[in-house]
């Protein structure tokens, strides 16, 4: 892998956790489902 390919692994990776990870801090929040990729997935976890 060269060190460009790594650099761009490296972005994928901190954006799919700062989307994927607010998500769940919103969902402990009780607004799961905000995330429009998302909230078809999220629906049936979501406790009103």
């Amino acid at each position: 892998m060269t060190r460009r390919l790594s650099g761009i692994h490296a972005a994928w990776h901190f954006w799919y956790a700062v989307i994927f990870g607010g998500e769940s801090v919103l969902r402990k929040v009780g607004l799961c489902g905000i995330h429009p990729l998302t909230r078809r997935y999220m629906q049936n976890d979501c406790k009103p």
